[in-house]
């Protein structure tokens, strides 16, 4: 039979995720009661995380963001009283339809990491941290090194995201996302964030993010080399959709084949950054 536990405080819920590998973190379900009704996941209990204080603050310290992992889309979209990058409330804004942004939390989305989810590559694209702790300790990883395969991360067993952290946006910064798919409710066949800092009309600390195109997102590095410190002009964004396509092979699924995504990655890559860059003036 499988437990309902609610603790009301973070050490509690993490000795029980200590005591019991087999036991499941509860954020906002929308992930995980997928999972259990088609017998994906077979936990002994379910951990459940809406009781614990500070798990949904937004708060800005030290030029840095951090968001707490029960934080809802919702919350982002509406704007939680702290200026946002513009990239996350896009991503948060097409996340399924409204009752899911009502419920949906960041750190389930992150945790869960379901190829073509629109918060992990915005968030990649933001240069952000997953904060994480046990019973023994705290740690914090890079996006890049969080996202591990198919539906896995780099949390081990009794380990609990506890909070996300980016630096804040700052006057000359700009971000957009972007998503293609047959309904705007659907996951992205391709999701696109691109995040930068406009200098005199330059470029710099370039950042792309895919999502969907493999079963993990990732930054296009070899593209945004290639734009950094460069003018946002229609020849560097042509050959910037070019590369990004060319950074990994996409996969193929029920949804499109990879060569159709790739062909999907260059003009969504330059829209995004029109986007972004419409935002800078």
């Amino acid at each position: 039979m499988l437990a309902y536990v609610e603790p009301t405080t973070l050490e509690q819920a993490l000795d029980l995720l200590a005591e019991d590998e087999e036991a499941r973190p509860l954020a906002g379900g929308q992930s995980l009661m997928v999972l259990l009704r088609l017998g994906l996941a077979r936990p002994r209990s379910l951990v459940s995380l809406q009781a614990i204080p500070g798990l949904d603050d937004v708060v800005r310290e030290d030029g840095r963001l951090r968001i707490g992992p029960m934080v809802t889309y919702r919350r982002i979209t509406d704007g939680p009283g702290v200026p946002m990058p513009d990239a996350l409330r896009d991503a948060c804004g097409l996340v399924g339809p409204i009752p899911v942004q009502n419920v949906g939390t960041l750190g389930g989305s992150l945790c869960h990491n379901a190829p073509g989810a629109d918060v992990p590559p915005a968030l990649l694209a933001l240069d952000a941290e997953a904060v994480v702790r046990s019973s023994s300790g705290a740690r914090a990883l890079p996006l890049s090194d969080f996202f591990r395969g198919y539906f896995e991360t780099a949390l081990r067993p009794g380990e609990l995201l506890t909070a996300i952290t980016m630096p804040a946006p700052g006057t000359a910064s700009s971000s957009a996302y972007l998503k293609f798919s047959y309904r705007m409710v659907d996951m992205a066949m391709v999701g696109v964030a691109v995040a930068f800092r406009l200098e005199s009309g330059i470029v710099r600390d370039v950042r792309i993010a895919l999502g969907g195109v493999d079963v993990v997102p990732f930054r296009a590095r070899t593209a945004e080399a290639a734009l950094e410190g460069r003018p946002l002009e229609p020849g560097a964004l042509r050959d910037v959709g070019r590369l990004a396509a060319e950074e990994r092979a996409a996969i193929s699924d029920v949804h499109a084949s990879g060569a159709y995504r790739r062909r999907i990655i260059p003009p969504l890559v330059r829209r995004a950054f029109e986007k972004a860059m419409a935002r800078c003036t």
